[in-house]
């Protein structure tokens, strides 16, 4: 290859054909032949008649400047002018020409094109005679032999990538061995991403044994997060190598059905800023579907790291109702268990079961439905699932108030299956010997699990258990009435969470259970299981029982 400037000729003897252009020069001014000049007497008689048609003795100089030019062109086409000549390959005795390229899960997106792009490499080297050394770096830890071009294109062409990360560990390790055979230079189609420390020292090895191309079929893959629960929302991030310009991307949420496919339940976008390198997606799907979803994938680009399966948090909550004891009426509108089963299925895998039952096989929730009393060996069971970070909810009601009434918790109602102390004598509201007016709903704790729900003005309470005053309720009151008394009090029990409504399950003392905050109450209570994000007001209490 003749190479000038940052021009380069595949096929140099072809410009010895320039030095041709004067003797065509001289063809053109010596064709066709000048007229012979003749005396002809006759000619006088045409004296004074002009002729508007004119024809040159010769040819003018500038078409025949025009013509040279044209074939000057022409030659210069067929010696095969190359652009930057450095990134071609020559005929040479040197060695095969290594080939490496990233087959990983971040190739998926311009696979098509990266392929095509090796191929068209490989095609060079078969017209440069060479041999070709041909690694896909994420399907094979093992340093290729050299074959000719051919077997390499059609080892190539019926290629796909792989949906894990390219080895460069390995290449690294092969180069330093040298276990890779001898070649004269390397050309690399990399995905754009550095998988590790070992990517920039196999580009600085290839450097140091000959040339090196490095070539990027187009913009690195983005990646994905799995999905989380925040705020009752779906919430996922979107990662990605080249924070430049903005970028809008698509993501679907399905759900995964026992084939393994799935349906859309939604989607959700994300904006890149300029300078982004991550941007935060946000699902706006009904409770109900929340439990359902089980990947997110990009609708653009898709590549294995553009897909995520969903964590176990995101699964369907498994809850056991222990009704009261004794209480053997059907479930109907005047049971507690009708309206806790109504506010938690959205959101829950609801079952109904004794407590013998349940603690036989615990699920992360238990609900006690006015719970009074406890046998040693179900006390000591509760208390140790608690520990393993169970999330025990109870509710009041005329059993309850009745064992705190007869002391049934000891001196000042303690109980290790209560998050506070209770007092004798439950309040009653709006009766004939009423303490008062039905109390309406304070403010919510606003680092608690209920922080940002609204206490409408249309819940009104009329008989709750009351908590004993001390310092202890610092911290534990995550809901109150309009008077300052408890609602809903919590705390943690080793790396579980016990929480009390103060309140029944049913109508009877409350309007609660009738509204749509009963709802959202439960299902924020939920975020307390375990395997879900905790509150801060959670967060902070644990570090401060672990000091």
């Amino acid at each position: 290859m003749l190479t000038l400037g940052t021009i380069g000729f595949t096929n140099p003897w072809l410009l010895a054909a320039l030095l041709g252009l004067p003797v065509l020069w001289w063809l053109l001014r010596a064709i066709p032949p000048s007229p012979k000049r003749e005396i002809f007497a006759g000619v006088r008689l045409l004296l004074g008649l002009e002729d508007p048609d004119r024809e040159a003795a010769r040819t003018p100089w500038w078409l025949i400047l025009l013509r040279a030019t044209a074939l000057a062109a022409v030659i210069i086409g067929f010696a095969g002018p190359v652009l930057n000549p450095s990134a071609r390959l020559a005929p040479s005795e040197s060695g095969p020409v290594l080939i490496l390229i990233d087959d990983g899960w971040a190739s998926a997106p311009d696979w098509p094109a990266r392929r095509d792009a090796a191929i068209a490499a490989i095609d060079e080297a078969a017209r440069a005679g060479r041999k070709v050394l041909l690694w896909r770096t994420a399907r094979t830890s093992t340093p290729p032999a050299a074959m000719p071009a051919r077997a390499a294109r059609t080892m190539l062409e019926g290629a796909e990538p792989v949906p894990w990360s390219p080895d460069h560990e390995a290449v690294l390790t092969a180069l330093e061995r040298g276990e890779v055979g001898k070649h004269a230079e390397a050309i690399w189609f990399h995905d754009g991403l550095s998988h590790g420390d070992a990517t920039a020292a196999v580009a600085a090895r290839l450097s140091e044994t000959g040339p090196l191309r490095l070539v990027a079929a187009g913009p690195p893959a983005r990646a994905l997060t799995p999905p989380r629960l925040e705020e009752r929302r779906l919430v996922a991030e979107i990662l990605r190598a080249d924070p430049g310009r903005p970028e809008e991307q698509v993501v679907i949420a399905f759900a995964t059905n026992d084939a393994g496919g799935g349906r859309a339940l939604g989607q959700g976008t994300a904006r890149f800023s300029a300078g982004d390198a991550s941007a935060r997606v946000i699902f706006d799907l009904p409770p109900e579907a929340l439990g359902k979803v089980g990947r997110i994938a990009l609708a653009r680009r898709a590549s294995a790291g553009g897909a995520a399966f969903a964590e176990t948090g995101l699964a369907r909550l498994e809850v056991a109702i222990v009704a009261p004891v004794g209480d053997v009426a059907p479930v109907s509108l005047t049971s507690p268990t009708y309206y806790l089963e109504k506010a938690l299925a959205p959101f829950a895998s609801v079952r109904e079961q004794s407590l013998e039952e349940v603690l036989a096989d615990p699920p992360p929730v238990i609900v006690l439905v006015d719970r009074g009393s406890f046998s040693a060996a179900e006390r000591d069971a509760l208390g140790a699932w608690l520990e393993e970070g169970g999330l025990l909810i109870r509710f009041a009601g005329p059993r309850l108030a009745a064992a705190v009434d007869a002391g049934a918790f000891g001196a000042g109602g303690r109980d290790p299956l209560l998050p506070v102390r209770l007092r004798g004598g439950g309040r009653v509201l709006g009766g004939a010997l009423s303490w008062g007016a039905p109390r309406a709903l304070g403010a919510f704790d606003p680092d608690g699990p209920f922080r940002r729900l609204d206490p409408t003005s249309e819940v009104t309470v009329r008989t709750q258990v009351l908590a004993e005053p001390s310092p202890d309720l610092t911290g534990k009151v995550w809901a109150s009435l309009a008077d300052g008394t408890p609602l809903v009090t919590g705390t943690r029990r080793g790396r579980g969470h016990v929480v009390l409504f103060h309140v029944s399950a049913d109508p009877e003392w409350s309007s609660l259970p009738l509204s749509g905050l009963f709802v959202q109450m439960l299902e924020r209570l939920l975020d307390l299981a375990p395997g879900r994000t905790p509150p801060p007001r959670a967060r902070g209490a644990a570090r401060r029982s672990r000091a």
